[in-house]
This record gives C-alpha cells, sequence and structure tokens, in this order.
C-alpha cells in the first residue's frame, strides 16, 4: 500500500519514534533529562514534608485549626458523664425552623475519642418556642418532631467520659458554606480582607472625587443662599438642643454654622487631601493598633458600652480607613489621566461635567 493511502496520513520517522519512546508510550510521561536539579530536590522535600503532615497528629492537629475544620458540623454543647453512665444534653442557642441531625461523640479527659452515637434526627416546628420537654433519649432514623426549640437529647456512655454533641449538616451545602463563612483562622483572615477592602473601595471613591473638585473655588458664589441655609440649621440645632438656647451658646452655634457654610465649597477638596496627606503617611498597623487600643475602648466607655468595636468591626474599620486613602489617590490619578481632548468630546456630544 502506498504511504500516502494510509490513514492519518505518513508514518513516524525512526527519530520521532524512538523520542516517543523515551516521553513514554503515550507521550505525556515526564521527560526526566529535562528536570533540573533543584525541581528533584524540591519534588523530594515535598514528598517529606506531606508525607509528615498527613502521617503526625500534631501536623493534623495544627491543619484543623488553622482551617477551623471540621467544616459540616459545630459542637452544641458538652457535658460530663454521670456515674450510671447516662447523661443529657440540652442544645442552645434555640434552633430555627427546619429538620437537624445530632450525635453525640464520647472523649476521655485527653480528649482522645471513645466512640459515637447514632444520629438523633429531630425536626424543629416553626411554631416551636424555647421551653423546656422531655428528652429524646433514643437515636432514630425518620425525624422525631420536637414541640420546643431548644430540644434535650439523652442516652448512655462509657463511665468516666465526657459527651460532646455535635450539629451534623453534611448534606446542606448552604450550611457548610455559611460555616466557612464564619470559619475562625485563615478564613477570618480573608472575610476581614474582603469586608474591608469593598468599604475601602467606597471610602476611596467618595475622597477620590472630592479630591478631584475646585481647590481654591470662588467662596462668592451663591455666598447669600448658603448663609442663609446656615441660619435656618442653627436655627434647627437649637430646637433640638435646649441646653445651648443660652446667649452665649446660641452665638458660637451661629458663628459656626455660617463659618462653615461660608467655607463649604472648599471643605471638600480640603478635608480629602488632609485625610489623604496623612493617612499615607501613618503605617498601617499604628492605625490598626490605633483603632484597636485607644479609639474602641474610649468609644465604649463614653456610651457605656452600647457602641462597642472589639474584634471584627474594629479590625474591618481600621483597614477600611487606611487602605481607603490609598485607593482615593487610584481614583484621583484615573480621573485626572483623562486627556482634555476626551472631555471636550464629551462636552460637545452634550454630556455633563
Amino acid at each position: 500500500m502506498a504511504a500516502d493511502k494510509i490513514p492519518g496520513g505518513q508514518p513516524p520517522s525512526p527519530e520521532s519514534a524512538l523520542s516517543a519512546r523515551r516521553r513514554g508510550r503515550t507521550g505525556l510521561a515526564i521527560s526526566w533529562e529535562h528536570i533540573p536539579w533543584w525541581g528533584i530536590i524540591v519534588l523530594l522535600v515535598g514528598v517529606v514534608v506531606g508525607y509528615s503532615v498527613l502521617t503526625s497528629t500534631q501536623y493534623i492537629d495544627a491543619i484543623y485549626f488553622i482551617f477551623d475544620l471540621p467544616w459540616n458540623r459545630d459542637a452544641v454543647g458538652k457535658t460530663k458523664v454521670a456515674e450510671d453512665g447516662s447523661w443529657t444534653l440540652t442544645v442552645k442557642p434555640p434552633l430555627e425552623p427546619g429538620t437537624y441531625t445530632f450525635f453525640a461523640e464520647y472523649v476521655d479527659k485527653a480528649n482522645q475519642s471513645l466512640g459515637r452515637s447514632e444520629m438523633y434526627r429531630i425536626e424543629v416546628p416553626a411554631d416551636a418556642e424555647a421551653v423546656e420537654a422531655e428528652p429524646i433519649a433514643a437515636p432514630s432514623e425518620t425525624p422525631i418532631r420536637a414541640n420546643t426549640s431548644t430540644p434535650t437529647l439523652a442516652g448512655v456512655a462509657p463511665a468516666g467520659s465526657i459527651v460532646v454533641l455535635y450539629d451534623d449538616f453534611s448534606g446542606n451545602i448552604g450550611r457548610i458554606l455559611g460555616r466557612i463563612w464564619r470559619a475562625n483562622g485563615v478564613f477570618l483572615t480573608i472575610r476581614v480582607t474582603l469586608i474591608s477592602f469593598a468599604a475601602a473601595l467606597i471610602l476611596g471613591l467618595i475622597f477620590g472625587l472630592m479630591r478631584v473638585s475646585d481647590g481654591s473655588p470662588d467662596l462668592s458664589i451663591h455666598l447669600g443662599r448658603r448663609l442663609l441655609i446656615g441660619l435656618g440649621v442653627a436655627a434647627l440645632v437649637l430646637v433640638f438642643v435646649p441646653a445651648w438656647r443660652t446667649p452665649s451658646s446660641a452665638l458660637l452655634t451661629f458663628f459656626i454654622t455660617e463659618a462653615v457654610m461660608f467655607l463649604l465649597p472648599a471643605m471638600p477638596y480640603t478635608f480629602s487631601t488632609l485625610y489623604v496627606e496623612v493617612v499615607r503617611g501613618v503605617p498601617m498597623l499604628v492605625i490598626i493598633l490605633y483603632m484597636g487600643f485607644a479609639v474602641t475602648p474610649a468609644l465604649r466607655e463614653a456610651t457605656d458600652g452600647r457602641i462597642d468595636l472589639r474584634g471584627l468591626p474594629a479590625a474591618i474599620i481600621g483597614l477600611a480607613f487606611g487602605y481607603g486613602a490609598y485607593l482615593a489617590e487610584v481614583y484621583r490619578a484615573g480621573i485626572e489621566s483623562i486627556p482634555r481632548g476626551q472631555m471636550e468630546a464629551a462636552r460637545s456630544l452634550g454630556m455633563s461635567y
């Protein structure tokens, strides 16, 4: 048969066939002769480290701590087993209406697992309230309707052990994603970063637009209108704050209000420039520490504990406040980088400023 009659074209040459055999029969095998020496070392070290991580309980515990595992269940209670081996545990806080799956894990004082119970399947109706009810003493394959949002479970465990009750939602992808979003460790850092960056985008956009405003406007334009509005604002302040109705306080209120309204056209550029230049010169770590150890305690004491920003809120506010100054300059530079010709072309088409 002629070569041009062979299906698929010309047969491979001996040189290409030999090269394919070196790479493997399918041509997908790793070409070991092209791997550098440092790549082989990295591969060997990775194998050793991976084996150590997967076979050492200390490494596994560290991974569980860093990623706040597991994500498919939550511990809802813990109690000691009685001398006769019995235990009872009430689920708190109250459950939302729905179907839940619980199981009890038995651990010793060293937190080593001694076994687990069968699944308790419970259905919480929509009208259930947080009241006491008879304990559910036996696991069930079918959901047991509970007349309370805080059901009590009971069972038998090895004497001297500790019972940890878990809410298992392995089959509910929505609750698993919510658990991952609320997880601590690495995911707490990711959550704070995402929320802070979103807030910094909004804050940076506001101050970036203020930065491109006129830095030295003509304050005489619409001056009378602004002063008249200032008088109305000052009058409203005195109406809602009776303590400021003394002659000296009222005069000071009118003076401050009129001064603000007089300088109002220049304030956007002035305040945004002050914010950007000052905050960008302060290290981010200093801003976070100041927010956590100065602003938050002072605000909590001033409001008698009604406003408490400890933890996550303080971190988000500090990061958003600090990074918003950098993003404000990004917005300003992007807006001012538009050539004058594009602006003139847009205005010629009837677009606004």
